[in-house]
């Protein structure tokens, strides 16, 4: 498999989010398809499961499986408000907070110092078991 990241020789657009998305039907990863719009000059951009009704072994691993196909700009989307609410909102530890307890979790605690360790140079001592 081929990382994304790394760019290729080959011309034509980039899909930053394909093989990173994955279909909730069958697990496969997404690919990226471009689309003419109605208007002159206006183009979508779509995640496509690669399933395929022609291909039998598809039809045998997933046999209710619809077409599945989702629009770059929904995704892109989603993922902006999570990260402007999660990661860089101006109210992010209050959000934190309120998700933790809604999951009845502990928020993580600042970590604190520990107390200086004795000076005396004495190893430690365990105390003796009892037989």
């Amino acid at each position: 498999m081929r990382d994304a990241e790394v760019p290729t020789s080959r011309a034509g657009r980039r899909y930053p989010l394909r093989s990173r998305l994955h279909c909730s039907q069958c697990g496969r990863r997404m690919t990226g398809s471009t689309r003419p719009g109605r208007r002159a000059g206006q183009c979508y951009t779509y995640y496509v499961c690669p399933r395929r009704e022609s291909n039998p072994r598809d039809v045998h691993r997933c046999p209710g499986h619809v077409r599945t196909a989702v629009r770059e700009d929904t995704i892109t989307a989603a993922i902006a408000a999570f990260l402007d609410q999660f990661v860089f909102g101006y109210d992010r530890a209050r959000c934190c907070r309120l998700s933790c307890r809604r999951r009845r979790l502990r928020p993580p605690r600042a970590a604190t110092p520990r107390p200086p360790s004795s000076a005396s140079g004495s190893p430690a001592t365990k105390p003796a078991r009892k037989a």
